[in-house]
Formats: structure tokens, sequence, C-alpha cells
């Protein structure tokens, strides 16, 4: 996934160095166009001519997805103007089945507006920087995102230390109050049993890493409120979230469940459509507002990056949708300015309303406007 555009060292790419957040201009949209100026129009074979013209005609920053197949990476398809994702941000509304698309669409709507009633945010981070797996720089991703969420009303958890990042703790801590749920760490996959897959946390008794999988979420965590999840991991047949160093022991070296990839039936992109899917899937139907995660596997230090600027926009007062949208454009715009491009940062995939927002979006235009500016120029309404 990493390309290089000159002769610098694609290893050495762990470090992040952000611009100040106010310099952000309308040329990282450009540099975006750049990268993808020889992309072919993949859209008109995937979308019908009627789809496509009302695209151009309302253009729509956030779309509303319902496919037969919630497999397809719809947002890395390009168009005559370049990929989907510096256009428009997908939320994914449909589910496994007609029942799990009902739920996902039902909460859309109920829990639209839950966040912004709540005058504190209880904020929960689940860094799961596990002993036996490949270690990540969790610690940075922690102060940024601190940093990008400097307000009093977020009110941040941490479980972080090996003794608490266990499921017993996790599960007793979603069922406090909890409105935002960050989970950092890797991901486990279950390629024969995709609701089996999950995220990696550890066993004190066998002192060693373990999974709470799709089924558990679904029927022994109980929410005691309607959260906003990010799972900042992902879960692809060989490497999950990666550090870009050599030597480093990989995931898919010690799971044992995991098949190797010459005997699976199915591409990768299907293999960790079902995987995440099942994880999200699951939280949406015990009561999350929205999830967010990638579903492919991506640099550690892509994803951190990621993670700093969603936080900032969605404190600005962008909803999720536009805060993804925003943050995939920063990011390659950084990438871009670092020589290195990791093109899996413009997949992470939201499974529920991309207009939720935790605050009223009255909070953007006044406090924010520079940002507002930015939505409305890819809207094309200036």
């Amino acid at each position: 996934p990493l390309q290089e555009k000159s002769s610098t060292n694609s290893q050495d790419t762990v470090s992040i160095n952000l611009p100040p957040t106010t310099t952000r201009k309308i040329v990282a949209v450009q540099r975006v166009k750049e990268l993808f100026i020889k992309a072919e129009d993949i859209a008109s074979i995937v979308f019908t001519s009627d789809i496509l013209t009302v695209l151009e005609s309302i253009k729509p920053l956030t779309i509303a997805l319902y496919s037969t197949d919630v497999k397809v990476p719809y947002e890395a398809i390009s168009g005559p103007d370049g990929p989907i994702f510096s256009k428009y941000v997908v939320g994914r509304l449909t589910g496994i089945d007609a029942y799990d698309t009902s739920l996902i669409t039902a909460y859309s709507m109920l829990y639209a507006h839950n966040l912004q009633r709540q005058e504190y945010l209880n904020t929960l981070f689940c860094l799961a920087d596990l002993p036996s797996l490949e270690k990540l720089d969790l610690k940075k991703e922690e102060q940024l995102i601190r940093e990008s969420l400097e307000n009093e009303r977020f009110k941040i958890e941490l479980l972080d230390k090996t003794e608490d990042l266990t499921k017993e703790k996790l599960i007793e801590k979603l069922g406090g109050i909890v409105h935002i749920f960050h989970y950092a760490g890797h991901g486990f996959e279950n390629v024969q049993q995709p609701q089996r897959s999950g995220i990696t946390l550890w066993d004190l008794e066998s002192e060693n890493y373990t999974s709470l999988n799709s089924l558990e979420i679904k029927y022994r965590v109980k929410l005691g409120a309607h959260p906003l999840v990010f799972i900042n991991s992902c879960f692809s047949s060989g490497n999950n979230r990666i550090q870009s160093s050599e030597g480093e022991k990989k995931l898919s070296d010690i799971n044992d469940n995991i098949e190797n990839k010459n005997n699976r039936t199915n591409s990768m992109t299907s293999e960790a459509g079902q995987q995440i899917m099942g994880v999200s899937s699951s939280f949406l139907h015990i009561g999350a507002a929205a999830v967010m995660a990638p579903p492919w596997q991506i640099y550690d230090s892509s994803a951190i990056l990621y993670a700093y600027h969603w936080y900032r926009y969605l404190q600005q007062g962008c909803s999720i949708g536009e805060a993804a949208l925003l943050s995939k454009i920063d990011s390659l715009s950084d990438m871009y300015d670092l020589k290195t491009i990791d093109y899996n940062v413009a997949n992470y995939l939201i499974y529920g309303n991309p207009g939720l927002r935790l605050y009223p979006f009255q909070r953007l235009i006044e406090e924010y406007p520079e940002t507002a500016l930015r939505l409305m120029r890819l809207k094309n309404i200036t």
C-alpha cells in the first residue's frame, strides 16, 4: 500500500509531522486529485446513468448507501473527477440481512441527535497494545486525539494497562454511560466464521491475546448508552494495523486461526468486508449510534493520522461523514508532503447515518467558518 514519490526510504514512515491545524487550504483537494489524475472512470460502469445524473445535479457531500453487496469498496471507485472518497462520504445502511438493514436504518434516525443533547461526552479509549502482538504507537494516537478533543465537554477514560484490557473489564465499561468508544489495536480474523472475528484483548489466565468477537459483542455486551464507535483496527488477510519497520513479528504468523492465503476461495476485499461487517453489525445490533472502521490492513502511522484529523473535525461541528471526507483528503495531502502515500487511509467505512453530529451545525458556521467554507467548496456552492 505504500508507494514512493521520491527516493525517500519507504520504511521510514512511523513518525508523523503534522502541519498546523490553521493552515488547511483547498489546495489539499488539488493534491489528492493529482495523485489520481490517471484513474480510470470506473464509476460509470458500477453506477447507472440516472444515479450519476442525480449525484452531479445535487452534488451531495454524504450518501446513504443501500447495496445488495456490502463488501464492495465503493469509496475507492474512481470517476472522471477522481475517486469517490474525494467528493462524497458513504454511510452504509445495508446490513447482512433485511433485519440488520432495518435496525441500522432505524438507529440512524433514532440516535441522530442524541449525542448533541449530552452536556458531557464520556469517551472511552481502549488502547490494546498487547505483549504478544506487533507493537503499535498507541501512545502517539492517544496524544494526538487528546489534542484534537481539547475541550472540557469530552471526559476521557483510558484502558491501556495489560491487566485492564480484558473482555470482562471492557464489557463492564461499555455497560456504563459511554458516548464515544475508541478501540485501537489489532483485528482478529476468522475467515470460515466471520461472526467469530473481533477485536483483540488480553486473557489473564492464559497470558495471551484473545478476541472479543462479533457474537460476544451481540450477546454479552450491554451498552449503557448509544455510543459512536470507532474501531481503529482492520480485518484483512495478512497484517492488520502494521508498523512500517521490518523484522517485527506479524499477526498472521502467530494467529493459528487464519488460513494460509493460498487456500482462500474469496478475495481479500470480500473476506475483509465480511469480518468488519460482522463486528460493526454487532455493535449496531446492541444500540450503537454508528460505527467507523477501516476494512483492510493499514499502516500504524496512517491510522493515527486519520484519527487525529477525524476527531479534530468532529469537535468543530462536522458530521461524522463530513469529518471523514475532510480527514481522508487531509491525510493524503499530509502524506503527499511527506513523500509517502498510503492509499488505504481513504477506505475508512461508516456504518450508519453519516449525518450524525456531536454539535449543532451552527457551531461549525460560527466558530469554524474556514472548515464550513471548505465543505461548501467541495459541494461547489461557492
